[in-house]
Formats: structure tokens, C-alpha cells, sequence
């Protein structure tokens, strides 16, 4: 699901290794997702991640690929599936210190388009990280810490 949007889209800095989640409570289930998406600015290892919603709650899924210097990181796994009206934790992290993510308003507050059928109940800072070199991330979140960072846009199919 490639898409092109300004720079001005990716203003929201999330330091390495640090692991920024957004609980998501899903309207309809997904069966089968192989690939996850999400977008970056700045170069280094950028990962998409999908945790139960639960502090101990286990990695579903994840893809980690190079970040472009401005664009969409899409990355395949093996398939899950996200049951409907369940909440989640979705969640990206970099190994860089310069590294922004795509916020869901993108660019001059507009929300993006390509977010269906899920909303957000709330976003922080996991107390657990990612490893760097590499943005591995940890195999539960641990407790969220309120940021006020922006929503952090993740693309599931």
C-alpha cells in the first residue's frame, strides 16, 4: 500500500530505543495480515509492532526495515490475526536518535485517510525498549507512560 505524502508529514521525533505504542480497539477483525506498515523519515532501522493490549502482553507480530530517508516501511511476517472489537497495542520504534514518525494527522492537521475502521483509546512510551542497533523490539511493552506524543500511524493487511 504505497503512498506518498510531504515532509511536513513526519514531525514527531521518537528517539531510539525508545517504544511509542497507540492502544487500538479494532471495529472488525483482520484474518491472515502478512504485511504491517508504517512511516519514517531519517535513515536507520525503523519497526512496526502489534502486542496484545495488556502490560505482559505478548509480540504478535513485527517487520523491521531499513528507514528511508522519507516514506513508508512495509515489511512482511508470518500471517496473524487480530480478532474483532480487540484491543491492541500498535507500536514502532528506530534505532536512530533522528528518526520521525508518521504521526495519524500528518501534515498540516489533517488526518490521514488510510486509518479505517480502528480508534485510539490512548498513547505512550513503553516502559520496556527496543534493542539498538537493530530497533529488535522487546517481547511484551510493559506499563505505557503518557507522552503526548502523536498517534503513531501503523497499516495492517
Amino acid at each position: 500500500m504505497p503512498f506518498d505524502l510531504p515532509a511536513t508529514a513526519y514531525n514527531n521525533n521518537n528517539p531510539a530505543p525508545n517504544l511509542l505504542c497507540a492502544t487500538y480497539r479494532l471495529a472488525t477483525g483482520i484474518v491472515g495480515a502478512t504485511t504491517i506498515s508504517t512511516g519514517w523519515s531519517g535513515g536507520g532501522n525503523c519497526t512496526g509492532a502489534i502486542y496484545e493490549d495488556d502490560n505482559a502482553g505478548a509480540l504478535i507480530a513485527s517487520v523491521t526495515q531499513p528507514c528511508p530517508i522519507l516514506g513508508e516501511v512495509t515489511g512482511t511476517t508470518a500471517p496473524f490475526t487480530l480478532g474483532s472489537g480487540g484491543a491492541y497495542r500498535f507500536c514502532i520504534c528506530a534505532d536512530t536518535a533522528t528518526t520521525d514518525y508518521l504521526g495519524i494527522y500528518g501534515g498540516g492537521g489533517t488526518i490521514l485517510p488510510i486509518i479505517l475502521d480502528a480508534f485510539s483509546t490512548s498513547v505512550g512510551r513503553s516502559t520496556n525498549t527496543c534493542t539498538s542497533p537493530g530497533a529488535v523490539p522487546p517481547s511484551s511493552t510493559g506499563a505505557l507512560i503518557f507522552s503526548g506524543n502523536q498517534i503513531p500511524y501503523i497499516v495492517i493487511e
